[in-house]
Order: structure tokens, then C-alpha cells, then sequence
């Protein structure tokens, strides 16, 4: 008897921080654990358990009363000067091993990152033993060996092996997803990221098939002096650029949607319009940026030629090239800024959400900056590139929570395998899904 009183009271949960009902929580508001036969799939994680295994399925996570929502904040204390030690460390190591050290420095360079940004209390750490990049690292290698070697033979050989590339090249981003998100821990806890590996495929078929074909069309109109077929060329260009915003929002959607905090899911509720608005303004924004680089030079061109000295073919590459990375570093850095509110100012659930306000003229201006000056001192500042950026980007984020940090890692199973643990069915993450209190909606409160 005394055995199993100590068992009931250890499964409830303590209340929230806020609430004013004494003791330990009773009734509709413990967290229930429903078991799952082992021969049934859970159909919240989508694995099987082992034979003899039970598993169980969280109902419910304490919410804080009152509708209270908590600002948590992303706070990030790296150093320029910490970092370049780690950074300097790590090129050394390269130099000395040939690259074969890269999964060794890659973890390094990140737990030095996440060591040194907290939220709620707790700081990031990076869990991914280096053996697991390795097979990342040389599938990659030997792609694209492979696609040099068999371009110097053949164009055509090249254009093959490339195609070869490209049919293999959604793994890669499928193995890049899962290794990012699992390699993160917070409070001694992993994330995870449980989306099969054919979503990849499924989001980026169209713009792989679109590229192909429009390199295989320009090959032809080359070697054939086709004029018709440089229009089909410019058709297959243009068809992959008003795709992309598709392609990015497939990405997107198939990443947010299975990243998992613990027994937690979070969803993504960014639309193709919200899409389709981001790159539009990149649109203008690129126009802009060309015309102006593009005047300028044109100015140069003129006040060169009034001096009556002809532009060699070296110096309109050069020219050709500097207007180039011009025109990047402003235009990339743009797109990453509207990128990144966008993304994550629609990741949430009916427990938290995030908020990211990511200050697109000065992120514009810093990694300007800090293009121009990684490649005026020959790599020399790339420290203080990341250092700043990483600090700009962490320092816009909060996490807006209904669930106190203590309750959450409570619920959150502090576990190394390499199976997901349980998770909450998705209608219970829902902000308007059954079981939603009467109080107001945390997504309206959120977005007013």
C-alpha cells in the first residue's frame, strides 16, 4: 500500500508557478500517460516499440493559469576573442590532418556557439558525437570529386555525374536537418527531428528537375548553336526562379513541423503568400541594389575611357566580379533577415511561440561589413564575422512560453537514445484545437 501511494504521488506533477491551489495536481490537470501496445505503432511519433517495451503518451503539459505568459529571452555572451582562439585551433587541426579532422572542428566551433547562448536559465550544448558527420561529410566529397573529375573528361560526362549528384544532393540536406537539430540539448535535454527522409524529396523535386533540365538545355544550345534554344534555356531559368519561393516554403514547412521539443511538436503556420511577399521584396530590393552598382560602374567605365585608356578584358572581369559580390552581400543578407523573421515568428504551438525581430538595414550593413572585411584580411576577421552575427540574430529571438522551464524539462525525458520520446498528439498543440480553455487564444495574445 505504501508502495503504490508512493508511486501515484511521484507521477503527479506540482503546479505552475502562479497557481493558487495547494499541493500537488490531482484530476483533468495531471499529466496522463496512456500506454501503446508494442505492436502498434505510436501514431504520434510514427516508431515502433521494441518487443516487451511500453511506451506512453503525455496528454497533457501544465499550462500556467490565468493565461500568464512568460518572455524567455535569448541571450548570447560569445567573444570575438574566444572564439578566434577556437576558430584558430580548428584551422591549424585542418591544415595538419588534410581535412580529415572536420567533424572534430565543426564540434568544437559549435559547442563554443552553444555554450554561449542561454535561454531560460539554461544554455545550449551540442550532443552530436563527431563519427556521425563523417558519412555526410564523404558522400559530399566523393559527389563532388566525382562531377570535377567527369567535367575535365567530358562536358556531357560532367553534366551526368552532376544529375547523379542532384538525385543523391536531398539526402545530404535530409542528414544536414536531422544532425542540426538532434546535436542541440537544452537544460541536458536533446532536441529531435523525426521527418521522414522522402519529405526532402517531395520539397525539392521540382526545383532539382527545373535545374537539370536548364543546365541540359543551355549544353545543347552551346554545342549546337541553337538560338531557339537559348529561349527554351531562358523558359527553364525563369520557371526555377518563380518556383523558388515554393521550394523554400516546402523546406521550411517540412522542417518546422518535425522538430520536437521533448513530448512537444511545433508547428509552422507560414503560408505561400507570406512566401511569395518575402521574395518579392527581395525582387525589388536586388533591382535596386543592381541599379545603383551598376551605375556606379558605368561611371568608373566612363571616367576611365575619358582618360583615354581602353578597358582590357582582366579589368572588366575584375569590375565584372567586385559588382558581383556587391550586389551579394547586400542582397543575400536581406533575404536571410525576412527569411528568418518569417520562419520563426510561425513556429509555435498552443504552449510557445517564438519571436524574432531580426533588424533587416542593419543586418544588411553588418554582413556587409563583414564580407568585405573577411576578404580584405584573407580570412583573417571570419571570428568576428560569426561573433557578430550570431549575436545580432540571438539577441532578436524570444521565446514566449505558458509553460513554466521547470515543467517543461519535468515532462522533457533527459534520455541519449536514438528514439524520439513520446509525443503530445498534434490536436492538443493546436491554438484552437479541442480541449483549448475558454481564455483567450495565446497565438491572438502572441500576435497582438
Amino acid at each position: 500500500m505504501m508502495t503504490s501511494d508512493a508511486s501515484r504521488s511521484a507521477s503527479r506533477a506540482p503546479h505552475p508557478i502562479g497557481s493558487t491551489l495547494p499541493g500537488t495536481l490531482s484530476g483533468p490537470e495531471v499529466t496522463v500517460s496512456v500506454p501503446v501496445s508494442h505492436t502498434t505503432p505510436a501514431a504520434t511519433s510514427g516508431h515502433v516499440s521494441s518487443p516487451g517495451h511500453q511506451a506512453f503518451v503525455p496528454r497533457e503539459v501544465p499550462r500556467l493559469p490565468y493565461g500568464v505568459v512568460l518572455q524567455w529571452p535569448v541571450r548570447f555572451d560569445g567573444t570575438p576573442a574566444g572564439y578566434a582562439r577556437v576558430w584558430l585551433g580548428n584551422v591549424l587541426i585542418v591544415l595538419l590532418t588534410l581535412g580529415l579532422a572536420w567533424p572534430w572542428t565543426y564540434r568544437r566551433s559549435q559547442r563554443y556557439l552553444l555554450r554561449h547562448t542561454e535561454v531560460a536559465g539554461h544554455r545550449l550544448d551540442f550532443r552530436l558525437p563527431p563519427r556521425v558527420l563523417w558519412p555526410r561529410m564523404l558522400v559530399t566529397v566523393v559527389l563532388w570529386g566525382g562531377v570535377a573529375v567527369a567535367a575535365m573528361g567530358s562536358p556531357w560526362a560532367g553534366l551526368l555525374a552532376l544529375a547523379m549528384c542532384g538525385a543523391v544532393w536531398p539526402l545530404l540536406i535530409y542528414l544536414k536537418v536531422l544532425q542540426r537539430v538532434s546535436s542541440v540539448a537544452w537544460g541536458g535535454r536533446r532536441l529531435w527531428f523525426d521527418g521522414p527522409w522522402q519529405g526532402v524529396y517531395r520539397a525539392t523535386l521540382v526545383t532539382l528537375v527545373l535545374g537539370v533540365s536548364t543546365l541540359c538545355s543551355a549544353l545543347l544550345s552551346w554545342h549546337g548553336h541553337l538560338q531557339q534554344g537559348w529561349w527554351m534555356t531562358g523558359a527553364l531559368v525563369a520557371a526555377w526562379l518563380l518556383y523558388l519561393p515554393v521550394r523554400y516554403w516546402n523546406l521550411f514547412q517540412y522542417r518546422q513541423h518535425h522538430i520536437r521539443l521533448g513530448p512537444m511538436r511545433l508547428l509552422w503556420q507560414g503560408t505561400r503568400v507570406a512566401m511569395l511577399g518575402v521574395f518579392a521584396r527581395v525582387a525589388v530590393w536586388m533591382l535596386l541594389v543592381m541599379s545603383l552598382v551598376g551605375g556606379v560602374a558605368l561611371m568608373g567605365v566612363g571616367g576611365w575611357l575619358l582618360l583615354h585608356r581602353p578597358v582590357s578584358d582582366r579589368g572588366a572581369i575584375v569590375c565584372g566580379v567586385l559588382a558581383g559580390v556587391v550586389v551579394l552581400s547586400l542582397v543575400v543578407p536581406y533575404l536571410e533577415a525576412r527569411l528568418i523573421n518569417l520562419v520563426w515568428n510561425k513556429t509555435g504551438n498552443r504552449y510557445l511561440r517564438f519571436r524574432s525581430q531580426v533588424p533587416v538595414g542593419p543586418y544588411v550593413r553588418q554582413r556587409a561589413l563583414n564580407v568585405w572585411g573577411v576578404i580584405l584580411s584573407l580570412g583573417l576577421y571570419w571570428p568576428w564575422a560569426v561573433i557578430s552575427n550570431r549575436r545580432l540574430r540571438m539577441q532578436s529571438l524570444v521565446v514566449w512560453s505558458r509553460v513554466e522551464p521547470e515543467v517543461l524539462l519535468a515532462h522533457w525525458p533527459c534520455r541519449e537514445s536514438d528514439v524520439p520520446p513520446p509525443a503530445l498528439p498534434v490536436s492538443t498543440l493546436m491554438p484552437d484545437g479541442p480541449g483549448l480553455s475558454t481564455q483567450p487564444s495565446f497565438v491572438s495574445r502572441f500576435e497582438a
